[in-house]
């Protein structure tokens, strides 16, 4: 019989560390302490460069987008699919649209931004908790646990 031993979470300098190593991986799984001490730097880095004045949307961008593969395997550490984490640039995208809608056609395309708005709303409170969630013990179809180690 196959026992689990719980690793201890990793370390501020661990997990940057293991966010920058696997920055482009969007394979296996990721554990929590990993996935959440890389959302604080790029956190701290989107804010950083918005006080500085050194940003625009484009960057901003693409912090976000550093930040996809870590998001991908976190939801695979859960058993969810990465195009959980997809689905942000469609709501990002619809959001845009609208906005720019409301300008030429009014009533209706403000109406058609408050269901986006709605929805990008249930979508990060859906994903806040995916990610928060613990890791499926043992293996899963996206790889062994990072989190609890078979003996």
């Amino acid at each position: 019989m196959e026992k689990l031993t719980k690793q201890p979470a990793l370390s501020f300098a661990e997990a940057a560390r293991e966010a920058y190593r696997k920055l482009f991986v969007c394979k296996g799984r990721s554990r929590r302490s990993e996935y959440w001490w890389a959302f604080l730097i790029v956190a701290i880095a989107k804010l950083a460069c918005i006080a500085t004045a050194f940003t625009s949307v484009y960057v901003s961008r693409l912090l976000t987008l550093a930040l996809l593969p870590a998001t991908i395997r976190r939801l695979h550490d859960t058993g969810r699919s990465g195009w959980w984490a997809a689905a942000w640039f469609a709501l990002d995208a619809a959001s845009t649209t609208t906005v720019l809608l409301v300008r030429k056609f009014g009533q209706v395309a403000l109406t058609a931004s408050t269901i986006v708005g709605l929805v990008t709303i249930a979508y990060i409170t859906a994903m806040v908790v995916f990610l928060c969630k613990d890791s499926h013990k043992g293996a899963n179809k996206y790889g062994p646990s990072p989190k609890h180690e078979v003996r």
